[in-house]
């Protein structure tokens, strides 16, 4: 009788455990402030927990789950969990984790770079109204006042440049506050930018919430990833301070951080009242105290807009709140404030000033800080920074040595640009600074500038032209005395410097020094600084541009330690009206002497800057040495080309002719040996990006021509291509019109198109002004490589096309008749009842061709044919193979036909069965011995939201194989890859061994057994690592009771741990049922044969899967329709079902001709009985006449509608009446899968 109450417990226990984890979340939700799970395995207590600081030393869990992990400590990508963060909205538009897609478009992580990488991102909008997304932290606690959490976002909208600013914003939250902490860029840009929050001195628990406000007219893609908290924890005790202030809580601070406004120790014992007494501190709570103010305003976030996001600090410096107060302007030229006057400073006690401005926007020009004497006219500089500094407090210092009575002015000034403001808090005039008796003229204004001659939105040459303030900077010469390009950047710092400005805002900054042993004048020498912000040091040039495609900056650099060395010097090319950010070039070897660099700037719009950083840590300037100098830009005009400059054709032996780099991205092609093999002369040079590259974080690679003239005719462009690995990206030919940035679409490829390389034809359209061809590597897919060679530009037609996808045009195939064939997409849409999806891509995106067969646009027996060009005569039989899609009530027939130049017309292919709404394989045997065209003509059947689509048209020499045979050796015969990253992640790539290159695969191949000898495989030395599928799809199978698959295989996995599988499945109806599998290692070829039955229709997927090393691979499928793998036939082959429009037309015709046969029958009795003497009938039984002679095997749907055909000749195309095992007569059956 125990037993069932032990048992009974124990359920009760289990449930208990169950439950727990989801009441702690319900109260986490409810939760204000919300509650985090933290595994702790040294039970730090409450108030430990989350803090930046790692007190279980051997595995830091008491900060797990804080927002970031604890391995890597402080940071969250995303990858493993969430790391706490939280979804609190009950609206449709959430965030989530998620990879791969972001509102339906492909897309890779920040992490990883590639689309198994994870991100938090929130989905599309539902709703007319304006909606928001909630993302909560987890509660975290004792923020130091140079917490910073950095991280990576993406705020894309396909239609539009700009975006609102509720699109993406970070606030703050705890019990006593909340505030926004960070606004985005206010742009939408196709890519990953990285930012910071600054959080400041936080001294309870707090969250951070990221939200996003949207609706149905702000569409687009809002992610989040790589979050990392730097420099968050307080300082922790130590047992002495040395050369340091100590703090009450037994920790060190540094001696100027002491009464600066700031809570460093984090107990406030830096700022305490008695220590800071002899500092005159306004914090402007409660006005502006002895400092003259003149149009500065004194405010708070409260009193802005809630809905206007972009107005002021969202807090004050003093309490971090938005209830704190401070002075500001955003809607004058200027406003200035005065300090009291000053007695002549000391040598003994130094007089400087300690305060916070914020700088955020495009209007921020510059704050300004002067001394002023009694002398009207003398007016000194003492500091200037100019530029916006970002959506921060920064920390100030300045100093001042005068001999005579004076006063502090800070002026703050505003340009141009959609929004910004300029804002001061936390004034502290140290002891030094002793209040004067002496009294400055009350009445003092500040000088103002000399107007200048020429209107707004214009610069004033020296030798007073003027000239648009967009020709300011352009690398071309505007005014005569060449004033407009004078501070341009070019810099020896010696007279000039160029115009580059510290941008810095932390606690190391550019300065320039006097020359040095090490330099022979004046230089940028990275310093220390008096931010409180541990953040890198930038130099910025002037707005430059338009720069030409050869622009180049060249500099010398110096990278010098006499000890330990962690940091580094970077150059990067900067939008900050985008947010964007693109490395150029750098480097963390130190040297000891100076070194020359040239970085490749090339053809960028109007409104970049070039940015110099450096970040060293523990910088220590008497040991360390970080400088640049000889700053030079050179040939950048636009209007400069090279000699080489119309060489289109290129077989890239000798550099890059007539083409440059795109360096708006970080992505680039690299002029090297890529594959191994270029097609040229199989040892040289060629062009080419590998995708697989974990250092790749850029979107597309884009290879340019410069500008060509117009042209009066159609040009063909000729150029061998290679795309393979198992993962790899998009290869597209576009070309964009002189003067515009529009690009039009010529010719594309997407995925692995085998181990070769292969021929890519396009034609040029006339132009009737200057274009540029585009060659962009789309980094779509991330395990492969794409690489172009012998590109070549005639003044002729292309020959035929081999293929269309009608992705980038329609190939030249034309349409007439009824209604006519048009190009759309499911985006696009057009006819609404065409394919959600194409068959090139399996997405919305991708196009065919289609024609509406609905009875209100075509008739019964009207048509619509689509032709192609005129093609040469065939040299032997050629294999046209095709996807056709017809769905809908009655969609009618689709034929094929080869119509020659004489006119003579040949039906090479007929359908007009109702399959299902499905992508279908079509293919035919083509000859012709005159130029030819082939035509896809639509008859109408009177039917109700119907349609007739194409897709996928090649051509390929020698006869169609049977349905699921083949050897590879030329292709994949009619076995797919999918596209649809819902099956499955990787392609099979079709290679041979003699072309293996990183991918390595089987020494031979099995139908040859020679290294020629091709196979198709999937290797393990992916990016993707173990686990990762790959579909390969047969066409279409009829329902079977018994049909034999056989497959030669070769499985390669040394490492006994997550070895490589592959699986047979029979996929039918978005079901897949395994049919046979294997793993583990062969070594060689081995074959299996499989019975397959399936009760209805069907595809056969071969699935591998990757393991840790080696590969799959595959060879000679076999697939023998109707009979098992024992030899037994299962399958009595029967007629399809004749549609109903043709049914009483069929009946008719077959009464007719078995009456026809009767007749013949009865004549050849009548004859054979006269030869015998006897013409007497005699009775005829049945079994005389037996039905065997009119069976289905003599009887032939063929002998009835097609006529019989020489023995040993083969006839062209098929009937798609009878499925038969013959090479000559084969049907496509319908799918089962919507698409």
């Amino acid at each position: 009788m125990g037993t069932p109450r032990h048992v009974l417990l124990l359920l009760l226990l289990l449930l208990l455990l169950l439950l727990e984890p989801g009441a702690q979340l319900a109260a986490g939700l409810s939760s204000a402030l919300g509650s985090s799970r933290h595994i702790n395995t040294c039970s730090a207590a409450e108030e430990r927990l989350c803090d930046f600081v790692c007190d279980c030393p051997e595995d830091c869990s008491d900060e797990e789950d804080c927002g970031y992990d604890s391995d890597p400590p402080f940071i969250c990508d995303f990858e493993k969990d969430t790391c706490g963060w939280t979804d609190q909205n009950v609206h449709s538009y959430k965030w989530g984790r998620q990879r791969g897609y972001i509102s339906g478009d492909s897309a890779s992580d920040h992490t990883l770079g590639t689309d198994r990488g994870w991100f938090m991102a929130v989905g599309a909008v539902h709703d007319n109204i304006l909606t928001t997304a909630v993302l909560v932290s987890p509660r975290m606690r004792q923020a130091a006042p140079a917490c910073e959490l950095r991280f990576w976002y993406q705020v894309w909208d396909s239609g539009r440049v700009g975006v609102d600013a509720g699109s993406l914003f970070a606030t703050l939250r705890s019990s006593s506050r909340e505030a926004v902490v960070w606004r985005g860029a206010g742009s939408s840009v196709r890519g990953w930018r990285e930012a910071s929050i600054f959080t400041g001195r936080v001294p309870e628990p707090f969250q951070i919430v990221f939200t996003s406000r949207r609706s149905l007219s702000y569409p687009g893609d809002i992610a989040i990833d790589d979050i990392n908290f730097r420099n968050c924890a307080l300082p922790q005790p130590v047992s002495a301070c040395s050369d340091q202030f100590p703090c009450a809580r037994g920790t060190c601070v540094e001696t100027w951080q002491t009464c600066d406004g700031t809570d460093d120790c984090g107990d406030s014992s830096d700022e305490d009242a008695d220590l800071c007494a002899q500092y005159r501190k306004c914090d402007f709570q409660n006005g502006t105290c002895d400092w003259t103010n003149r149009k500065w305003e004194r405010t708070n976030q409260v009193s802005f807009s809630s809905s206007d996001l972009l107005s002021g600090p969202a807090r004050d410096h003093t309490e971090n709140t938005n209830a704190g107060y401070f002075l500001y302007i955003d809607n004058s030229n200027g406003a200035t404030l005065l300090s009291p006057s000053i007695e002549p400073t000391s040598d003994t006690e130094p007089c400087f000033l300690v305060l916070y401005y914020h700088m955020f926007g495009p209007r921020a020009a510059s704050l300004n800080i002067y001394h002023r004497t009694q002398d009207p006219a003398e007016l000194i500089p003492a500091k200037s920074e100019q530029g916006e500094r970002g959506d921060l407090w920064v920390r100030e210092k300045v100093h001042f040595s005068v001999n005579t009575s004076f006063q502090i002015v800070i002026e703050g000034v505003l340009g141009g640009g959609r929004f910004g403001n300029i804002a001061l808090d936390d004034l502290i005039l140290s002891p030094g600074c002793r209040i004067s008796n002496d009294s400055l003229s009350p009445d003092w204004e500040l000088p103002t500038a000399t107007p200048s001659r020429c209107n707004q939105g214009q610069f004033e040459c020296r030798n007073g032209r003027c000239v648009d303030q967009n020709l300011v900077c352009d690398f071309r010469l505007d005014c005569s005395d060449q004033s407009d390009e004078m501070d341009c950047g070019n810099a020896t710092f010696d007279v000039s410097d160029g115009g580059w400005r510290d941008h810095s805002v932390g606690r190391l900054e550019w300065r320039v020094r006097q020359s040095t042993s090490s330099s022979r004048g004046d230089h940028l020498s990275l310093a220390r600084a008096h931010g409180q912000l541990l953040s890198k040091a930038k130099a910025l040039s002037p707005v430059l541009g338009p720069s030409g495609p050869a622009c180049s900056m060249q500099f010398r650099y110096l990278l010098y330690s006499n000890s330990t060395f962690t940091g580094g010097i970077s150059v990067s090319s900067v939008d900050r009206a985008l947010g964007t950010e693109v490395l150029l070039w750098r480097t963390h070897r130190t040297r000891d002497k100076w070194t020359s660099v040239t970085v490749s700037v090339g053809a960028r719009p109007r409104g970049f800057q070039i940015e110099i950083a450096a970040l060293v840590d523990n910088f220590v300037p008497r040991v360390q040495k970080v400088a640049v100098d000889d700053i030079a830009f050179l040939n950048c005009s636009p209007d400069l080309e090279p000699p080489t400059a119309a060489d289109v054709s290129c077989n890239f032996e000798a550099g890059l002719c007539g083409w440059y780099q795109d360096q708006t991205d970080e992505l680039e092609w690299i002029h090297d040996v890529g594959p191994g093999f270029d097609h040229t002369t199989g040892s040289g040079h060629f062009v080419f990006v590998d995708v697989s590259s974990p250092d790749l974080r850029g979107r597309s690679a884009r290879l340019l021509s410069y500008p060509q003239r117009s042209s009066i005719e159609t040009m063909c462009l000729s150029f061998w291509y290679h795309l393979f690995g198992p993962h790899t990206g998009t290869l597209s030919l576009k070309l964009r019109l002189g003067g515009g940035d529009e690009e039009t679409v010529l010719w594309t490829r997407s995925g692995t198109q085998g181990n070769e390389w292969q021929r890519g034809l396009s034609p040029v359209p006339h132009q009737n002004r200057t274009f540029e061809l585009v060659f962009e590597a789309l980094r779509d897919g991330f395990d492969g490589d794409i690489s172009l060679d012998d590109i070549t530009l005639s003044s002729r037609p292309c020959p035929a096309l081999q293929s269309c996808s009608f992705e980038a045009s329609q190939c030249d195939f034309v349409s007439s008749g009824r209604g006519g064939w048009r190009k759309q997409s499911g985006w696009t849409g057009g006819i609404a009842s065409g394919p959600k999806t194409d068959h090139t891509l399996e997405t919305d995106r991708g196009f065919y061709m289609i024609v509406d067969t609905s009875h209100d646009v075509m008739s019964r027996g009207q048509s619509a044919s689509l032709y192609s060009g005129l093609t040469s005569a065939l040299r032997g039989p050629e294999c046209v193979q095709f996807w056709y899609h017809m769905s809908g009530d009655k969609p009618g027939s689709l034929s094929v036909f080869v119509e020659a130049s004489g006119g003579q017309r040949v039906e090479v292919f007929s359908e007009s069965v109702t399959q299902g709404a499905a992508w279908r394989l079509g293919n035919a045997n083509i000859s012709a011995s005159a130029e030819w065209k082939i035509i896809f003509q639509a008859v109408g059947a009177a039917g109700t939201s119907s349609h007739i689509a194409v897709d996928d048209i090649t051509f390929q020499s020698g006869s169609c194989p049977r349905a699921g045979f083949c050897d590879f050796e030329r292709g994949l015969c009619s076995w797919t890859n999918t596209q649809s990253r819902a099956l499955d992640q990787l392609d099979w790539d079709w290679t041979s061994a003699g072309t293996s290159g990183k991918y390595p695969g089987p020494g031979l191949d099995h139908t040859l057994k020679t290294r020629t000898g091709h196979y198709v495989f999937l290797s393990s030395r992916s990016r993707a690592g173990p686990g990762q599928k790959a579909w390969l799809l047969s066409e279409h199978l009829p329902a079977t009771q018994g049909s034999c698959l056989g497959l030669w295989y070769h499985l390669d996995s040394a490492i006994p741990i997550h070895m490589g599988e592959l699986r047979v499945l029979l996929y039918s109806r978005f079901q897949s049922f395994q049919s046979w599998e294997v793993r583990g290692h062969t070594g060689n070829w081995a074959f299996v044969n499989i019975t397959l039955k399936s009760s209805e229709e069907f595809q056969v997927v071969l699935e591998a899967s990757t393991g840790e090393s080696g590969a799959i691979a595959l060879d000679d499928i076999t697939y023998n329709a109707g009979v098992t793998c024992e030899g037994v036939q299962s399958d009595r082959p029967a007629p399809v079902a004749p549609s109903s429009d043709h049914y009483s037309g069929t009946v008719a015709v077959v009464f007719v001709v078995v009456l026809l046969l009767s007749t013949v029958a009865g004549v050849l009795l009548f004859l054979y009985r006269r030869r015998r003497g006897s013409l007497s009938w005699g009775p005829l039984s049945w079994g005389s006449l037996s039905w065997g002679s009119l069976s289905w095997g003599s009887l032939s749907w063929r002998s009835l509608f097609k006529g019989s055909s020489e023995t040993g000749s083969e006839e062209p195309g098929f009937d798609n009446i009878e499925y038969s095992r013959s090479d000559e007569d084969r049907i496509t059956v319908p799918s089962m899968s919507e698409s």
